[in-house]
């Protein structure tokens, strides 16, 4: 029984890690986001571009007849009006909290099952964005 567990908990701990790492994985691609003009690209979401991304936020609120422009993960500069910059932040912020909601969403069902077939089971089920 006790090496039941160890063999659960060994497993729990490798699906854990390849969360993480699909998380970051998902953050340094970014989400997908219809830009004017340019078309679906993604904007990343790792820390510094979510400093970046707040940057832009409050230079389009407070100096919103100053254009910006931004670079996409594919490497495309899209120009963007104040609201633009608004609207595409709004979309970034809610892209990576969902990220990070179903990851812990996950991991908390991960935590909870007690034996090999309830992780299994968990595990098969896991969002596309863990696959």
């Amino acid at each position: 029984e006790e090496e039941l567990e160890r063999i659960c908990q060994r497993k729990k701990n490798s699906f854990i890690q390849g969360i993480e790492r699909k998380v970051k994985s998902a953050l340094e691609k970014g989400i997908p986001y219809d830009f004017p003009n340019a078309g679906i690209l993604h904007i990343q979401l790792r820390d510094g571009d979510r400093a970046n991304l707040s940057g832009m936020r409050v230079i389009a609120i407070e100096r919103p007849h100053i254009p910006q422009s931004f670079r996409t993960y594919e490497n495309i500069v899209v120009p963007l009006t104040a609201e633009q910059v608004v609207d595409m932040t709004d979309a970034a912020l809610f892209g990576y909290t969902d990220i990070l909601q179903q990851a812990w969403l996950l991991k908390d069902s991960l935590e909870e099952a007690t034996n090999e077939d309830s992780l299994m089971a968990v595990w098969n089920t896991k969002p596309e964005i863990f696959n």
